[in-house]
Parts: structure tokens; sequence; C-alpha cells
């Protein structure tokens, strides 16, 4: 059977007179006309365009249409109706349904199965009880269909009136047989009245006439038996009730029935349709479903039923929160309107089975075709060809992996249009790969939700009684709102007694519910090792702490928890809630129990150790082991005399170590007290005498740094007081720190100077003091021989008393002294961003620093610069963003390789850029006067060229530099545009394109180069979606999806990006057929795609020749490739990424009371190397009288203070 369904509309259709038929039909059987159906499915699809108002209806059109157009016009004039109308291309036996959306029902927070009956019998008895409707109702009964036939399911004697109209409202189709004698049954009649209601009232009911030994028309204008039969009844009944008789008799009449004349086989053909119509693929739903009715709706919302694509609908969260109930609750409510459903159920599980992915193909085809005879040769071939003209819902539940939707040959394409395909997964971020963007996580119940839902399953009441009140609502808060937890535990608890269900909660703190953890579980079981780490250690020692800061404990560990945390956060294991990682408390038992294993009354062998009591007591017996990686120790005072630094010398594994009160601090290496908000100064560095690494970062109330930090003049090599707001000078004895090689001051924003001794720290290497009041660089600065790297950013307090212009009359003794970098001859970067400077201001021995690497001058005041940057012989990246009265520049440095100029916006021209055969990346965007960039047409190797808004660069030039670049690589060519060059090859107006690799004389296809035109309604935006391009090889039958380029900043005129992709992974050859498509995410529209080959050349020449041409100026140079492969761009990598903004280092909160002596302090302990970035310990060596000098503890601050 094929139909077509649209969305639910409110239609006011007007046809016209060519769609109308004659009244009435030469035959028993109506026949449809060919000739109508066209204008009328034409007029249909027009009505749903424009008639988007009102409540929420559904057409069907079929090729009866002309008929029912008729029907509508004289029957119904422009009242509201809901048409379903089925074609049968096999039947010339078409019946006409009422239908409405369906509305789930959620009654006292149990849900009841859709329909009671099957099929509902409307007859006259006398007529046929035991004749016609005697073989009807064993034929249904024979082919398991549950029919309701009044003497069968009535006691004789019973009142049967709310009996018959409760089954009315229960049974899915309605069966009405029209005999000569059915208008002289009052009961007939009333019942026909009740099912029409129940047509209007509620959805899903469907009507099927039979005209058993009657002409449709007879019925249809009251004739004969008819006319006879409503002359009797005004006798006895009013005038008002017997029109609505006639009415609803004749509304009847006009729908497409069977007419049977004593034709056994037409009994058979009715079964078989009602098999069809049933809707056998109801999925059952939990008993009590409280909550679900309004998650439905929500899921309503990302249904998209005005559109006619394909639509994909993704349910998202962590396990237990009702995905699959979801699911299943609203392909119940929408899976009649679509033409083949099918719920696959456990996708993933069923997967990994043997035979899982046939038989996960079988069931799909098998459910949507409603065919389960059918065998096909190739399953991949049949899934992807077999539905695309159907509409159709699919659920996919519980999708683990993507690579499991494409070894299915699951893809949105194969499906009609306007087909809906729901996924539920535990992972948010594989929905993103799949495309989904109507991505919905449904919330935990509301403690409203949560106490009802325990009630019905404790009680099977609405709400729990009095004494078991208090009770019910520390289960609700044990629960967490997740359905799961609650429908388990609620049932285990009914019928139990007040004294169980204490025991029960009690129980419940020490040992989680097994079938709760092992739902949980397969999240955890899911991750990666280190992920898995990562989500062990935020369970047992951080939740509710600051995310930067765990980060940066986590990173110590060698965990990767950029990424790791990511994960997390995408598998629904842990959210951030203003910056701090929350857990949900279930998952956190889960982390723990797994942390326990088989060991539960063995906390000596468990992994991590949470609780202080487990902690003191394996270390006051000393029997730690090399299991434990994690303890969290706040001893007591009574604790202190039994605990030595012994006692941690079996823990050879130990990485985190949480302390509160510790009194063996003398071998501290790395202390952190970052975020410690009430910190007002530092301890007194005589209790920790070898710290090497200090970090005091963003401690807002720091004001004073201990004189005693003199003492580590020959071991503190890092000292970082980044974001320390109120903190306004530093100690002289700070600039004694002889072994001092990083120095980070940035943001202390009072720090107005450093003293004259700067020079003293002969180990310095990096100085950071961005954002500081800073008003002097002291000259002792030349005398820092070992400094790399000087960051001086926004310190526009260095020239503000001079407020130097361009005017003449601005005398020449208010010019500021200009910084000198004289003697700073390993100097590698250097950072002057935003500091208000001005072409007078630049360093005059800038061109003394031989070694500069990266100079950052960006947001200044030039006009032109005159400084010969041709001379850094080593300078790699400059960058001059938004320097935005900036006009000219003298030179840049041969071996350059980044060049940030965006946001000048008086530039007009760039120095030549031919000599710059290093360079990789150039950023012009927003140059709105610029004309041109001389030489960057010849260059070779640059990857990334943004030239976004550069209005003023001809077209002519701006293809002469897109026609001569091809580089591999994430980057591209951004300029203005919107229409595709004229060499290009393959074009489609889609954000896809296929062709087939033609044949061609020099076999060795290298790559192809993609041409995209777009445009966006957001302006000068970053977009955060990460843009990719798929390539399907459908010949090989190969998908690839890849990185298309970084981040596109979206523009409300039209830009073309251009990329390149080596062949190198596609390995295309001649013949294949190949479809490439773009993605730029939904804030950006994609107007045009464009695709060329590029072949080797093959050089006859040494020098630079032609390139050869196959097909449609298919080019690429050889050498270019060649250059590209040899080159390489990791110094390039490192780079760019040490000139992007730092990754921030956050810490927990902090207290040090005391002035000068460390009297409370809760830490974390990181076991690692010298200079190593937290690395993990194979071993801590035993410690000795303090003689031995290699135990190693880097300290953390916990999160928290103590008044």
């Amino acid at each position: 059977m094929a139909s077509a369904i649209y969305p639910s509309l409110r239609l006011r259709p007007t046809f016209s007179s060519a769609t109308s038929l004659s009244s009435s039909s030469s035959s028993g059987d109506i026949k449809p006309r060919p000739a109508v159906i066209l204008p009328l499915l034409v007029s249909v699809v027009n009505c749903i365009t424009y008639s988007l108002t009102g409540k929420g209806l559904s057409l069907i059109g079929h090729s009866a249409g002309g008929w029912l157009a008729r029907v509508y016009m004289e029957e119904y004039g422009t009242a509201d109706i809901s048409l379903l109308l089925t074609l049968d291309h096999h039947r010339e036996d078409y019946q006409g349904l009422l239908i409405k959306q369906e509305v789930m029902t959620e009654s006292s927070g149990k849900i009841r199965e859709r329909w009671t009956y099957d099929v509902f019998l409307n007859f006259r008895g006398p007529d046929m009880r035991n004749g016609f409707m005697g073989h009807l109702y064993k034929s249904l009964v024979r082919s398991g269909i549950y029919a309701f036939k009044d003497d069968e399911e009535i006691e004789r004697g019973e009142d049967i009136s709310p009996k018959l109209l409760k089954a009315i409202e229960n049974s899915k189709i309605h069966l009405v047989v029209l005999s000569p004698n059915y208008a002289s049954s009052r009961w007939c009649l009333d019942e026909l009245v009740h099912i029409m209601q129940c047509l209007e009232m509620e959805s899903g009911h469907m009507l099927l006439p039979i005209f058993y030994d009657v002409h449709p028309a007879d019925v249809r204008v009251q004739i004969g038996p008819f006319a006879e039969a409503f002359d009797k009844h005004r006798s006895r009944y009013t005038e008002s009730k017997v029109q609505t008789w006639k009415a609803t008799l004749a509304s009847v009449a006009h729908l497409r029935g069977y007419v049977y004349s004593g034709n056994d086989d037409r009994i058979e053909v009715i079964t078989r349709d009602i098999l069809q119509r049933l809707p056998s693929s109801y999925l059952h739903l939990p008993t009590y479903g409280v909550g679900i009715k309004l998650r439905v709706h929500r899921i309503n919302e990302f249904m998209c039923f005005d559109s006619d694509d394909v639509q994909t609908i993704g349910l998202c969260g962590m396990g237990g929160i009702g995905k699959t109930t979801l699911a299943k609750a609203a392909y119940n409510e929408y899976s009649y309107s679509f033409e083949g459903t099918s719920f696959l159920e456990n996708f993933g599980e069923y997967f990994k089975k043997p035979q899982g992915k046939v038989h996960l193909q079988q069931k799909l085809l098998s459910d949507i075709l409603r065919r389960h005879d059918i065998v096909f040769n190739n399953m991949d071939h049949a899934v992807k060809h077999r539905f695309r003209n159907k509409r159709v819902l699919v659920v996919l539940d519980n999708v683990e992996d993507v690579k499991q939707l494409h070894s299915t040959a699951i893809d949105w394409s194969c499906f009609g249009p306007g087909s809906r395909i729901i996924i539920t997964s535990r992972n948010k971020h594989l929905l993103e790969q799949l495309g989904v963007v109507n991505i919905y996580s449904p919330d935990a119940l509301n403690g409203k939700e949560s106490l009802e839902l325990v009630s019905w399953h404790s009680f099977r009441t609405e709400k729990p009684p009095a004494d078991f009140r208090q009770l019910s609502e520390k289960l609700v808060e044990y629960c967490g709102g997740l359905p799961l937890a609650m429908e388990i535990l609620g049932a285990f608890l009914f019928k139990r007694s007040i004294s169980e269900w204490r025991s029960t909660l009690e129980l419940l703190k020490q040992t989680p519910n097994a079938d709760i953890q092992a739902k949980l579980q397969i999240s955890f079981d899911a991750l990666d090792p280190e992920q898995k780490d990562i989500f062990l250690d935020i369970s047992c020692f951080f939740i509710g702490m600051d995310k930067d800061y765990v980060n940066c404990i986590l990173d110590g560990c060698k965990l990767y928890p950029d990424i790791g945390l990511t994960v997390l956060k995408e598998r629904f294991l842990v959210t951030v809630r203003d910056n701090r990682l929350v857990m949900h408390g279930l998952l956190r038992e889960m982390g723990r129990n797994i942390v326990r294993g088989t060991s539960r009354n063995h906390c000596e062998r468990w992994s991590r150790l949470w609780d202080p009591d487990d902690a003191i007591d394996v270390l006051a017996n000393n029997s730690g082991t090399d299991a434990i990686e994690g303890l969290s120790l706040k001893v007591r005072a009574t604790d202190d005399e039994n605990l030595v630094a012994e006692a941690f010398s079996n823990l050879r594994n130990l990485r985190l170590l949480q302390l509160s009160h510790p009194q063996f601090l003398g071998k501290l290496k790395y202390l952190d007290l970052s975020h410690s908000l009430q910190l007002t100064e530092t301890p007194d560095f005589w209790y920790l005498p070898n710290i090497e690494k200090l970090l005091l970062i963003n401690c807002k109330k720091l004001v004073l740094v201990h004189k005693t930090i003199r003492l580590l003049s020959r071991k503190l090599v890092l000292l970082n007081l980044k974001g320390c707001t109120e903190l306004r000078d530093l100690p002289v004895e700070l600039y004694r720190l002889k072994s001092l090689e990083t120095l980070i001051l940035s943001g202390c924003s009072q720090l107005e100077r450093l003293d004259d001794a700067l020079g003293e720290l002969e180990s310095l290497t990096t100085l950071k003091a961005d954002f500081t009041a800073l008003r002097k660089i002291p000259s002792s600065s030349n005398q820092l021989k070992k400094l790399k790297e000087l960051s001086l950013d926004g310190c526009k307090d260095l020239w503000k008393d001079r407020d130097y212009t361009h005017s003449d009359e601005s005398p020449q003794e208010s010019l500021p002294t200009t910084l000198s970098l004289t003697g700073l001859t390993c100097l590698m970067t250097l950072r002057l961003g935003s500091c208000n400077l001005s072409d007078e201001l630049i360093p005059e021995d800038l061109g003394s620093l031989s070694c500069l690497e990266e100079l950052d001058l960006q947001g200044n005041n030039f006009r032109n610069l005159q400084t010969d940057f041709g001379g850094l012989l080593s300078l790699q990246i400059l960058k001059l963003d938004s320097c935005s009265e900036l006009e000219s520049l003298f030179s840049l440095p041969k071996k350059l390789r980044s060049f940030y100029a965006s946001n000048c916006i008086m530039l007009e021209r760039t120095p030549d850029l031919s000599g710059c055969l290093a360079l990789q990346s150039l950023h012009l965007t927003n140059c709105f006067n610029l004309v041109e960039t001389p030489g960057l047409d010849t260059l070779k190797r640059v990857g990334v060229i943004h030239l976004e808004m550069c209005k003023r660069i001809s077209d002519t030039y701006r293809e002469r530099i897109m026609q001569r670049w091809a580089v591999d690589g994430n980057g591209g060519i951004f300029v203005l545009g919107s229409s595709l060059p004229n060499w290009v090859s393959f074009k489609n107006e889609k954000h896809s394109i296929s062709f087939t690799v033609p044949k061609s004389l020099n076999p060795d296809l290298v790559g192809f180069t993609l041409w995209t035109p777009y445009v966006s309604q957001q302006n000068d935006v970053m977009s955060a979606y990460s843009s990719k391009i798929t390539l399907t090889n459908q010949t090989k039958g190969d998908v690839w999806s890849l990185p298309a380029t970084d981040h596109i900043r979206m523009y409300r005129e039209k830009h073309i990006w251009q990329g390149h992709f080596s062949n190198e992974e596609f390995n295309l050859q001649t013949g294949d057929q190949v479809e490439v498509s773009v993605d730029f995410g939904g804030q950006i529209a994609i107007l045009e795609i464009g695709l060329s080959l590029a072949y080797r050349e093959e050089d006859t020449d040494s020098s630079d020749s032609d390139t050869s041409e196959v097909g449609h100026d298919e080019i690429i140079d050889e050498q270019l490739i060649l250059t590209e492969a040899a080159g390489g761009d990791d110094e390039l990598v490192m780079e760019e990424t040490q000139s992007r903004p730092r990754r921030k280092m956050g810490m927990g909160l902090k207290t040090l009371v005391g002035a000068f002596g460390l009297l409370t302090m809760t830490v974390i302990v990181v076991l690692g190397i010298h200079n190593g970035m937290l690395r993990r310990q194979n071993r801590l060596r035993s410690i000795d009288g303090g003689k031995n000098k290699d135990a190693r503890l880097k300290f953390f601050s916990r999160q928290g203070f103590l008044n």
C-alpha cells in the first residue's frame, strides 16, 4: 500500500469545478476517476503551503480525490474536517477513514493500553447476527483480531448502554454494517452518533462502512427503508434527535467503504484490510507514566511536522532517565501518521550479537514493508532503496557508535520526504556526529513528579500515606529524579513496613541497588581507561570543586582532562554548573562502588580512599598497598602522633593526596594555593624550604608575599601570581631568587612597579606582566641575559602620562622613553599588544633581537610602521590585529610563517609577500580598504588565507590567488564572493555534489579542490561549529568524515571558502562514483558547491612549467605537493598554540589562618618528578630522617575554607 501523508494541518481547500463528480456511481462500488487525481493532489499541496492555522488535522490523498472533493464541498463546505484517504494500487475497494491526531492519555499517573478492542461491530442484530456477521466475526477471531460484538461481550439482562459506550471508546476500528433495516434500530443510530463523536474528540479511531444489500446512494439520500424508519422515529423522538441521526448516517454513507452482495470473498478482503490497519506496532509503556505526557509534548516541538524534509530527533541523557520510554511513547503517539514504522529497540546491543546486523536490517525492512516473506539478496541495497518514496517513522534505540549505522547501511537519504528518525543515545557527541540538530535531553523528574511515581509503585496511590510521607521523601531525594531508580526501589518497597523502609534507606547508603548500578554502569564501561580514571577521581574527590582547578590536577596525572571531561559531559556522567563539577548522586555511588569492587571490607585494596577514617586506618596500620592511587586525609590532632611520613612508603602508585593539618611539609616541592579567595598572605616559607613551584593564581585578597621567600633562593623555579588583584608590591627578597625561571604577574592590576633589582634574577627566562599598572620597566632588565619571553600586553600605564599625539604642535619633550631591549639577546617572544603605542614608540633596538620568533603588537595606534621587520631574521609570527589606524608597514621578515593584521581597517597594501616563502597563514579579515597583497599569488605554502570583507580587492586578483592555490590541510581561502570560478569542473546548488572520476591521460589523481559560497544571518561572529566534509565512495562503499576548516567567521555578505584535500586518504580511482558534502553548521547557509580534480603534473622542464589540464582545468602543482609533504607544520602548530590565550589553570578555594605560620591548610598532593607536569611516579621512596632528597610532593589547594 502506498500513500502520502502530510503533517497535521487545518485545511481549507477550494476545488475547481473540474474536480467535481456526479453524486452517484453506476455500480455498487464507487470507482475513482484518474482524471481528477493530479488536480486534487495539487490543490491539497497548495492548501498545505498556506493554511497553517487552527487545530491540527491530517490529510492523506488518494486516487478517489475528485469524489472526495465533491463530498467535502457539498457536505461540509468550509467546515473543519480531518480526512485520511488511502491509496491501494491493487484494489478498487477504497475506504475513507476519519482520523485526528492522537493524544496520549495519562489518567491518575497510570498509562492504559491504547485500545481494549481491535474492532467494534456496529450492526442491526436481527438482520444478520447469525449470517453475514457470524461469518465475519469468526474470520476476525481466526485472524487474531479482538472484536467486540454485543452478544459475545455483554450478558443479557444488563444495562448495556454504559458498557457499549465504553467499548466504542476503547476500540480502534469501527465496522458499521449498513443493512436495509439498520435505521430502524435506535441502538444502532445512538452507537453511530457516539462513534462519530469519538472520531472528533479523540484520535486514532477509524470508521469503515459496509453497505450490506443496500446502495450507498440510497443511504446517502436516505430513501426507501431508511426514509420509512426515520418517519417512524419522528413519532417517538424529538426532531432534533432524528436530524442528528440522519446527518450522522449521511456523513458515514459518504465515506468509501465496502459493498457486500453475498460474496464471501469480500469477508476475507475486509479481514485482510483490518489487519493492515491495526496498530500492531503499539509498544508497551510503563504502567505508571508520571511525567511522560509533558516530555512527549517537548518531543513534538522537535518533530517539525511543518517540514517535508527528513528530520532527525535525538534523545540523549544518562542511563535510566527514560529515553527509551519517551521514544516508545512518541512512537505510539505519531506512528499512525506514517506509511511505515519501525522501532529497533536496543540497537547497539543487538548489533554486537552474531548476525545482529542482519537481524536489524530484516526487522527494519519487514516492519516498514509489512512483509515477512521477502528474501533480499543484498540487504544493504534493500535498506538504501526500499524506503526512498515512503514517509516513515523509525526509532533507533540506544545507538552506541556511528559505525553501527554505517554498517547497517542506514542513512537519512534512505527515507522519503517527511520521514522522522528518532535516535536515543547516552552519548550526545554521537548524535552530533550523525548530524542531528534537534537534540532533546529530558530533565529528571521534579520533586512532585518523583513523589507521585514513588507513591504509585510503593502504595498504588497518587500520594503516599501520611506515615510514609517522610520516608518517601527521603527515597525521592536518594533517587535524584531518576525514573529507573524510583521504579525499582518503589516496587521493592511495595507493602513493606516502616521499619523495612528505614532499613532499606540505611542499606542504600552503604550498598547501592545492583539493578540500578548495572544500568548506570553501561556508560562507564564504554569509556577509555583515562576517562574511567577521571570519572572515578571526580566521584571520590572532586564533586563540587572548580572545573579548572580539577582540570589542572588531572592534567598533572597525565589523564588528558581537556578531552576526558568533555567526553564525560557528552555521556552525562558529569555536568558543569557555575564552573563547578556536579555529578548525580547515584552516579557518585556507582563510581565509589566500582572502586570498592569485590574487596568491600578491605579498603587497603581500593584504588581510592575518599573517607578520611578509611585513610587514617590504612596509614596508622601501615597497611597501604600499590593499589592506592588517591587518598583524602583529614588529620585530627589526636591522629597526628600516630601518623608519620613513612606511612606513605607503601603507597608507591599514589598520585593524589588530599591533606588537612599536615605536619610533614618539609619535603614539598610543589605548592598550589590558587583560588584561595580568603588568603591575604603567603605561608611562612620557613616550613616549606624545598618548594620549587609556587602557584597563587587568582588569590583575590593576597596583599603580602612573605619575606621568608628568600629561603627559596636556590630552589624556586616558578612563581605564578596571576590575577592577584590586591597585590601592590613585591618584597625585595623576591629579586634575590637566583633559581627563578618563570615569574607571572599578569592580572595584578594594582602592581605599579618592579624593583631596580629585577636584573638580579639571573635565571629568569619568562616574565609575564600583562594588564598590570606598571609605570616603568627597570633599566636593569637589560641584564636578563636568559630572558626568552617578555609579555606586557595591556600595560597602558607605561605610556599613560605622555599621551603622545601625531600633531606637529605636540612638544618633543612630551614623548616617552621607549622600552629598552638592549642585552635581551635570547628573547624569542615579545608581546606589547594594546599598550597605546604609536609609530615613534616602537623600541629602537628591536632589530637587535636576532632570536625573536614571535612579535605581538596588536591593538596599538600605529599609522606607518617604518620598522624594518625584514631585519628580524628569526621572526616567524607577527601580530598587528586591530591596529585600526595602520595604513602601511615597511617590510616583512623572510622566515615569516604567520601574519595577523585583521581589523586593520585603514590598511591598503601589504608589503611584498613574494619573499616570504615560509608563509603558512595570512589573516587580513575586515581590512575594508585593502587593495592588494603583492606576491601572494606566487606563494605555494600558505595553507590559510583570510580575506573576509576585503571589498576593494579586485575579482581578477582574487581569482588569480584562488587559481594557483592548492594546499592540503585544515585551512583554505576565505574571500568575498558568491559565484564559483569558471574553471570549476563540477557544480551543484546544494551542500553536496556527486561525480564520477573520469578517465585521464595522467592517472595520478593527487586530490581535489572544493569551492563553497556561503552566507549567514550573523555578522562578524565566529561560528562555534566544527565544519566538516563527508566523502562517500559509492563504488567501494567507503565513507570519510573529516574537518573542512577551522571555525568560520559568519557574515551577512556572501563569501567563498576554497579548500584542498589530498587523495592519499581517499584513494579515489577512475570510474569511482563519489559524493562530497560540506557541513558548516545550522547558522551558515551553503549556497552552492564546486569541485575540481587535481592530477599530478609530469614536468618535462626543470623550471615552473604550465600545469597539465585534464577535463575542466583540473590543476595542481607537483612541486607544491612535494613541498607540503616535506615541510611539516609541527613547529607552526606549536607556535600557533602558544600564541593563543593560555588555558586557565583553575584551583580550588583555600584559607590559610595565621600571619607567619601554617596553622590550617587543606591541600592536594600530586607525586611527580622535577620540572615534570604532575607526572605519575612509579615509586615513592621512603623518607628516612629527612635525608632522602628524592621525595617529591606537589601540592594543590582544595576547595573550601575554614573560618
